[in-house]
């Protein structure tokens, strides 16, 4: 039995067998009722087209979390979203298993240029600093002498003792 991915609210992809019926597949979402539920979009990158299947109104709390590769990355899905492999970017039924693998390496080939936040990357521009070389502030901010405090810190003479002054003098009156 052929699969297509479900890609619930939480943003989790779970693969879902299904037969080539797409009268029915609302329900796979774990929809009541099909209204509004169809489909949306029809992605194409290089010859492979994925059919974007969800409902794009529903109640405050219910969004998707999913990051969807453009051009769909501004469109607003409520509940679980269906992807299933289509044969044109014109014919949004089902036409093949799509496994979370396909669907990884499809979803890298629409997001082409753009760059991913957590990866990690050398730069020439970048500063290296040493983590330990500025401290941090009680207020938050580090210690590098760029923020200044409103209320500076008034620094008292130490007081010394009358030993010490007596020793001092001693030593003045011998040089």
């Amino acid at each position: 039995m052929p699969t297509l991915l479900c890609i619930t609210k939480t943003g989790e992809i779970k693969e879902v067998k299904c037969d080539y019926n797409c009268e029915d597949l609302y329900k796979k979402a774990n929809f009541k009722s099909s209204a509004g539920f169809e489909c949306k979009h029809i992605l194409t990158a290089g010859d492979e087209h994925i059919a974007v299947y969800g409902k794009t109104s529903g109640k405050a709390g219910q969004e998707n979390k999913y990051e969807f590769p453009p051009p769909i990355d501004n469109l607003l899905f409520f509940g679980s979203c269906l992807l299933l492999k289509c044969e044109s970017s014109k014919d949004p039924t089902f036409a093949a298993s799509l496994t979370k693998a396909n669907w990884e390496k499809f979803y890298d080939m629409c997001m082409e240029g753009f760059e991913d936040i957590d990866s990690e990357f050398d730069s020439e521009e970048e500063e290296t600093e040493d983590e330990d070389e500025y401290k941090t502030t009680f207020s938050g901010y580090q210690d590098d002498g760029f923020v200044v405090d409103d209320e500076e810190e008034e620094v008292k003479p130490k007081r010394q003792k009358k030993k010490d002054i007596d020793e001092e003098l001693d030593e003045e009156n011998y040089v």
